[in-house]
């Protein structure tokens, strides 16, 4: 921890940390807000992906509050500046700030998921978005334990100073650098597979292509999270333990903006009937191209006394009573169909005279969903 120190102490990142702190718990804020009056105004009611992303919202705003509490400990400032105890207590805060950035980027992930399931009645994509939910699930609490246990005993955690002096006060404790690349790596791979999910889907939807781009484009938004991942996953690389206190910074800003980035951009998609309200009132929204109708094949019947209509069938003309019956009529056919007669079983056979008609009834589920403007 002593070597390469800078010999300038007095540097102080710590407006950084508070400033990048106060945007990410108000930009989050705002737009969950928005999405609640989204939902209202369209009269669509709340369901559980409402709920979720409120809860994400609350878990986004710890990490945030963990850098503004660490920089009462000199978090931002060069480590050679600073009181042993105050160094002692920032790997405390970053301890809780892993378990809170873990579960913060979880139930983000659990209000997408919802949020599919819900506009999407897609029986085999729904099974597919809740063996996710199963894959999320595990793999958060398999990355909770880790950061629980990472050193054992627990508190060696910030004894040793994440582990860097754990040879010489005892404790056993995992690399935490590399917990967070290879971590970080994975849930980096699950935002890019949530992002493209849906996406299939969305070019299948009852609607005309312009609908489409449009809403392909809200839902690729997430890509901002993604990107975020992804610079945070190339920051924490590249962090000096030497002076852990000036160096985190800008890792612990970017790993505090996943979770309040990721809210954001599970709340787009709700937004488009509030921005559709604004931009059209509500009344000259821009309405779907309708599905194109099947064709019916036409015919031409020609009937007993003369010809016939395109696209019906003429009455036959009714034989003189004096006249020989018709081949129908001179049988007596009687068809039994719906339900089985019970005169006859299974086995038995059918009389020359009559017809047995089996009916079969198919179900078929589609793999389009139709438009509706208020989805969201």
């Amino acid at each position: 921890m002593d070597a390469h120190l800078p010999t300038v102490s007095n540097e102080d990142r710590s407006s950084h940390v508070i400033g990048s702190a106060v945007i990410l718990i108000i930009l989050p804020t705002v737009t969950v807000i928005l999405r609640l009056l989204s939902r209202y105004m369209s009269k669509a009611g709340f369901w559980i992906d409402d709920y979720t992303v409120i809860l994400s919202l609350i878990i986004s705003w710890a990490p945030n509050i963990v850098n503004l509490l660490a920089v009462k400990q000199g978090f931002g400032k060069h480590v050679n500046a600073l009181p042993a105890t105050s160094v002692f207590h920032w790997f405390k805060y970053l301890y809780a700030f892993e378990l809170l950035y873990t579960m913060g980027m979880a139930s983000v992930k659990y209000s997408v998921l919802c949020f599919m399931y819900r506009i999407f009645p897609i029986v085999q994509f729904r099974r597919i978005l809740m063996a996710s939910l199963v894959f999320v699930t595990a793999l958060t609490v398999a990355c909770v334990f880790v950061s629980i246990f990472q050193c054992v005993p627990i508190h060696k955690f910030w004894d040793t100073l994440g582990g860097e002096l754990a040879p010489q006060l005892g404790g056993r404790c995992i690399d935490v650098q590399k917990y967070f690349l290879v971590g970080g790596s994975i849930n980096t791979i699950t935002d890019f597979a949530l992002l493209a999910m849906p996406i299939p889907i969305l070019w299948r939807l009852r609607t005309g292509k312009p609908q489409k781009l449009l809403l392909t484009g809200i839902f690729t938004v997430g890509l901002i999270v993604c990107a975020v991942s992804v610079v945070r996953l190339t920051i924490l690389a590249g962090v000096d333990q030497s002076d852990v206190t000036w160096n985190y910074v800008p890792a612990a800003t970017w790993s505090a903006a996943e979770p309040s980035v990721a809210v954001v951009s599970a709340c787009l998609p709700s937004l488009r009937p509030l921005f559709v309200r604004l931009i059209w009132g509500g009344t000259h929204r821009p309405k779907p191209v309708a599905p194109p109708r099947r064709t019916v094949a036409s015919w031409r019947s020609k009937s007993v006394g003369g010809g016939g209509t395109q696209g019906s069938f003429n009455r036959l003309h009714e034989l003189p009573s004096d006249e020989a019956q018709p081949p129908w009529r001179q049988n007596n056919v009687s068809v039994m169909g719906g339900k089985r007669d019970e005169e006859y079983e299974a086995n038995d056979e059918v009389p020359w005279n009559r017809i047995r008609a089996d009916t079969e009834v198919v179900l078929t589920i589609s793999d389009r969903v139709d438009w509706k403007d208020d989805l969201f």
